[in-house]
């Protein structure tokens, strides 16, 4: 029996039935790709205000010796007020590695945006980021008792960005 002669056999009531079980999934296959795209939409522009916050947060003036360090125009010492500040620098680096885990920033996002800004942190901290780290805990130790900057995420970011650098066959700035 071939689908046309079964439809034309079916009572009216059950062709009615059968045009709005295929109007609902139409409907339901057309809500499913909105909301995937809405999804997408929202996480472009959550990563854009990310992103427009950590420039923002660079670009203060109270900062400006943070952005001189971070383009290698300068050092900052352990006894330095800037120093405090570097740890706020690389808790933006963390948020932006969370958002990277939980998947709400896309590789090509991530690169594209941050990277560069990653390198740069990490040719920028003496003599290497692990002992800045290291030095900037047992710094923030000794002012308040209790140490919150881990910096898990720095490591990862720069492994990332260097190995996206050479897929790319672009320079590792």
């Amino acid at each position: 029996m071939c689908v046309p002669c079964w439809f034309y056999n079916l009572p009216f009531t059950d062709k009615i039935q059968l045009g709005m079980l295929l109007i609902t999934l139409a409907i339901l296959i057309v809500g499913w790709f909105t909301l995937a795209q809405n999804r997408k939409d929202k996480k472009i522009e959550f990563t854009y205000k990310v992103y427009t916050d950590f420039i923002s947060f660079i670009n203060q003036p109270d900062n400006k010796d943070i952005k001189k360090w971070l383009y290698g125009l300068t050092t900052i010492e352990d006894k330095d007020d800037n120093y405090i500040r570097l740890g706020d620098l690389f808790e933006k680096f963390e948020i932006v590695y969370s958002l990277i885990k939980a998947k709400s920033i896309n590789d090509e996002m991530w690169y594209d945006l941050w990277s560069y800004y990653v390198e740069q942190a990490s040719m920028a901290t003496n003599p290497t980021y692990k002992e800045f780290f290291d030095s900037y805990r047992d710094s923030d130790k000794d002012k308040v008792e209790k140490t919150d900057d881990i910096f898990i995420g720095f490591e990862p970011m720069v492994r990332k960005a260097q190995r996206m650098s050479k897929n790319r066959n672009e320079p590792i700035i």
